[in-house]
């Protein structure tokens, strides 16, 4: 039996030959995606050192130290010679060392580089794939892209075709890419730009429609000589069908169809093989202006009293007409059998007859046929017989005050009853109107300064009285 102090003594030599026993822990066995990574050994006590099984192929960039960059210029995926790499990490304390070894495995990184059929025409799909077709997963994005159609998966799963468009007026447009395999391993993101092309420029001549007389017309001159256009209104125009010439148009938008090949003529074959065709279709639009259009503008002046014309009468019309930069004439039918050709703004007519007459103007170019408008007074004008005892008793009664005014004016009557009120500028534009008048007072400080005619009616009269506004 052992004295108690042997035993003591025998402890203690054992416990220092443990502490001195290293310890090497290499790590987990890992992926690189790539030629390089850096190694991941857990540091103990003593002095590591890396190795490797296959050191003509690999390079340990500081051999001492435990998460050391390494290079291998070799991919071990599908590698059937070397399908791994050991890494061993040597941990030396004293006399004594301890090895690890780790397995890493060098994958390939996909590449992301994009093939593109651009579209055929303008507005349609574009056909998208990745370069590298096998892989199994594909993220795409077509950012305002719309996407018609995807080609089947490949063998691993992965979507790697698209049928894709765009709306809107811009032709280029961004997408991008990124690329992941089966070890995991992620591409770059790759960023694409798809170019559709643009609808041609054909020559094409606009005639105006003079006159509205629907004389307008589209007339086109083929330049690229491989386009064709068809008419498609079936209100205005040709029977819808090809065409070239079209005359005879009213003013207004017109829509025509053409067909024209395409502009990308590298990829006939597959467009063709693809689409069955390697034309385009699109509906162009045109507008057909009008030109040398009189426009003729009649009123009766405002100091004429419409309910209280009495023969003779004496009435003032208004041409309201703008002037053109084209010749015009001016004809006044006063429709009591009288005509005046004038262009002056005020012209003056008396009427010897009673009746109810409905006077006109026409404005009218004379170069060209047919080319007029005609502005109607309405309604008729009423001339009678004898009306100045009833017109005497109207302006007796009827007032109005303060003339000149500033910012109101006040209506005031004791026999009648006033329904509405119109104040009428020197042009006979209506420029405040009042309808079912209250005898209130009314507001004209927002009017210029000048002459104006009120136009004061009731259930069985109507009388207009002049006022100044300063």
């Amino acid at each position: 039996m052992k004295s108690p102090l042997l035993a003591f003594i025998a402890l203690l030599f054992s416990v220092t030959i443990s502490a001195q026993t290293p310890n090497a822990n290499a790590g987990a066995d890992t992926l690189f995606c790539g030629h390089s990574g850096n190694l991941q050994a857990i540091h103990t006590e003593g002095t590591g050192t890396w190795t490797s099984t296959l050191p003509t192929h690999v390079t340990i960039s500081d051999p001492s130290d435990p998460e050391s960059e390494v290079y291998c210029d070799i991919l071990t995926t599908g590698n059937p010679t070397y399908p791994y790499i050991n890494f061993i990490w040597t941990v030396t304390l004293g006399e004594e060392s301890d090895s690890d070894t780790v397995r890493v495995i060098f994958a390939r990184v996909p590449i992301s580089e994009i093939d593109m059929i651009p579209p055929k025409c303008f507005g349609e799909p574009a056909t998208i794939a990745a370069a590298e077709d096998s892989l199994q997963q594909y993220s795409w994005n077509f950012y305002s892209g719309i996407i018609d159609s995807i080609v089947p998966a490949n063998a691993s799963g992965g979507l790697f075709e698209y049928f894709v468009h765009w709306n809107g007026e811009d032709t280029a447009h961004t997408i991008s890419l990124v690329a992941t395999n089966f070890w995991g391993c992620q591409s770059p993101i790759n960023i694409d730009t798809v170019c559709e092309p643009i609808i041609p420029t054909f020559d094409v001549s606009l005639i105006h429609d003079t006159c509205s007389l629907g004389k307008g017309g589209i007339v086109f001159g083929d330049t690229l000589g491989n386009s064709a256009f068809f008419w498609i209104d079936p209100n205005v125009g040709p029977e819808p069908g090809p065409f070239t010439t079209v005359y005879n148009l009213p003013a207004g938008e017109y829509g025509v169809q053409t067909s024209y090949l395409t502009p990308n003529i590298f990829y006939y074959a597959y467009y063709i093989n693809t689409f069955g065709t390697c034309n385009c279709t699109d509906t162009l639009h045109y507008e057909i202006v009008p030109d040398m259009v009189p426009e003729a503008v009649a009123s009766v002046s405002m100091d004429v009293q419409l309910n209280n014309l009495f023969v003779p009468a004496s009435v003032v019309f208004v041409n309201q007409s703008e002037e053109s930069e084209f010749e015009t004439t001016c004809y006044w039918n006063y429709g009591d059998g009288e005509f005046e050709a004038i262009c002056d703004q005020l012209v003056e007519h008396i009427y010897n007859t009673t009746g109810c007459f409905s006077p006109y103007l026409i404005i009218e170019v004379p170069s060209i046929e047919g080319c007029r408008d005609t502005a109607f007074i309405e309604p008729c004008l009423n001339i009678q017989s004898d009306g100045n005892v009833n017109q005497n008793e109207l302006n007796k009664d009827i007032k109005i005050f303060p003339n000149p005014a500033s910012d109101w004016l006040k209506i005031e009557t004791e026999k009648y009853i006033i329904t509405s009120v119109r104040i009428i500028d020197i042009l006979g534009k209506d420029v405040i109107k009042i309808n079912d008048f209250e005898n209130e007072k009314i507001y004209i400080g927002n009017l210029p300064n000048g002459v104006y005619r009120i136009l004061i009616i009731g259930d069985d009269f109507e009388t207009n009285l002049a006022f100044v506004i300063k």
